[in-house]
């Protein structure tokens, strides 16, 4: 789920409320994907916050499997709840998939990260030339000064349902956004 951001501007800019999109993915050469995490940025090219590509190192991702195979570690854990209702049909059945899934997703982003070379990229243009939160959650943007970016929550937004190559060039492609919808629930 996508983050939603306050933003206030050093140079007296009035505040803005940035909201995050989702549905962004690597696609392979052999047609498989796995979900490309998106971050706030600031693009030079764009002159705009942006979503763009979060990339972590190997070590985190390499970390990140590594605790769900640890059935005590919380990660697992939100995939092997037995408190309710988590402790019933369908849900006993639909978490063990979706705890298959994230495995499998991790040892696929690992395999991704070895080969990555690009740094990363605007989702928006493409571009390399941008700015990401530094630990004080402010962003310096030429000419302007900086930003503080303040993480506000969570939001719920359309799938853009756009697609990368592993290195993080869009693939030319129409697609249309779409909402997620519980199963039997589609509009």
């Amino acid at each position: 789920m996508p983050a939603c951001y306050q933003i206030r501007f050093a140079d007296g800019t009035p505040d803005v409320e940035w909201f995050g999109l989702r549905g962004f993915y690597y696609e392979f050469l052999d047609g498989t994907q796995i979900g490309l995490r998106p971050t706030i940025a600031w693009c030079c090219n764009c002159q705009q916050f942006i979503d763009a590509e979060w990339i972590q190192s190997l070590e985190e991702i390499t970390n990140e499997l590594a605790e769900l195979n640890d059935p005590t570690s919380l990660r697992a854990s939100l995939f092997t709840s037995n408190e309710p209702p988590f402790d019933e049909s369908p849900y006993i059945e639909r978490m063990a998939k979706l705890y298959m899934e994230a495995k499998d997703e991790a040892t696929r982003r690992i395999e991704w990260r070895r080969v990555r070379h690009s740094p990363p990229r605007c989702l928006i243009c493409g571009s390399t030339d941008i700015r990401f939160p530094a630990d004080d959650q402010t962003i310096k943007i030429p000419g302007r000064g900086s930003a503080v970016v303040e993480c506000t929550g969570m939001c719920s937004t359309d799938f853009c349902n756009w697609f990368y190559t592993p290195e993080g060039v869009r693939i030319p492609r129409e697609t249309q956004p779409s909402y997620w919808h519980f199963p039997g629930e589609e509009r």
